[in-house]
């Protein structure tokens, strides 16, 4: 498979001795998710790209290249993964490509960084085929997941939101997890920073979700009443997540003894968990001694606290960090 890579260094006029020479045999062409005005493909070039490389299996681009000719994006009819960067784009651009990404059958991994309300939702939800879709840590809306909610072949979900004080108000709440547990393929899904959701939401998703293995809900309303509902789902039903990420959370150490209920853990990230203080340190050894991977970047231990959990956890432990998505 031939792979083509344009980032922001190779200038735009070489865009058309690239598409000529190798239009046979490049599948992967890489041309940087921002858009610099002197070296990006501009809207023309596009066009030649889009007319010259048809054969394309792997795009990665700017929106910004496809102004006034958002359609040529269609022209790929080969494409199984895109990836899109968003940056300066106005939503009436992002909304325009958007809207012609159903007419991308083989489409099936998308990576598209913005945030997303139920309008382009919608337009989105077209892609009935996806089966990984990432929104760039941008997040959706509540409205934005019920339309997600309709691609029901989706095995791993980025749903992520920003770490942005000012987008706690437009990030997903439970009401949008009833939405996204309907999704009953997820295999991975990611949650962190959404500064919405609670014990309730997270119960009621992780229950609907049966294969279910990489779970990140790193946010501070996570706390140890979170971890003991998924404790007592576990027990009831049985539960297969590997992959548990809780960085930035509000859990204790009375948070960890539930984990001893989660019998197929194998990595969990606790990174800048403060309120994990020094009596949380006989729990994170038994995680250990459990075989689990464990990221514990960053803790509320103190400088004391410190010396005492590489004592008793090793060195080893903390070089560790493993990552959970």
């Amino acid at each position: 498979m031939g792979t083509g890579t344009c980032q922001p260094w190779f200038r735009p006029i070489h865009l058309k001795a690239v598409a000529s020479s190798y239009q046979n045999s490049i599948r992967y062409l890489d041309l940087g998710l921002w858009f610099e005005t002197k070296h990006s493909p501009d809207c023309n070039r596009f066009i030649l790209l889009s007319k010259k490389l048809e054969g394309l299996q792997q795009l990665r681009c700017p929106l910004k290249c496809m102004i006034r000719n958002t359609a040529e994006i269609s022209k790929f009819r080969n494409l199984s993964r895109l990836s899109l960067g968003s940056s300066g784009c106005s939503r009436n651009l992002l909304k325009s490509v958007v809207g012609h990404l159903k007419d991308l059958r083989n489409l099936r991994w998308l990576f598209i960084q913005s945030y997303f309300d139920g309008n382009l939702a919608a337009s989105l939800s077209a892609c009935r085929d996806l089966v990984r879709l990432s929104f760039g840590g941008e997040g959706l809306s509540d409205e934005a997941a019920k339309h997600i909610s309709r691609i029901d072949s989706l095995e791993y979900l980025d749903a992520s939101g920003s770490d942005s004080k000012h987008a706690v108000a437009v990030c997903v709440s439970d009401i949008g997890l009833g939405y996204l547990s309907r999704l009953k393929n997820l295999v991975s899904l990611n949650l962190d920073y959404n500064h919405q959701i609670t014990f309730r939401g997270i119960g009621h998703i992780v229950a609907s979700l049966p294969y279910l293995e990489n779970l990140c809900i790193g946010a501070p309303r996570v706390d140890d009443e979170t971890l003991s509902t998924i404790a007592q789902i576990s027990e009831t039903i049985g539960l297969r997540l590997k992959c548990l990420g809780l960085q930035g959370s509000s859990i204790t150490s009375g948070g960890l003894e539930a984990l001893s209920k989660l019998p197929m853990i194998r990595k969990l990230d606790l990174s800048y968990c403060y309120h994990l203080r020094v009596d949380s340190i006989p729990h994170l050894k038994n995680l250990l001694d459990r075989g689990i991977r464990i990221n514990i970047d960053e803790l509320g231990f103190g400088e004391r606290g410190m010396q005492v959990a590489q004592e008793v956890l090793g060195n080893e432990a903390f070089e560790d960090r493993p990552c959970t998505w």
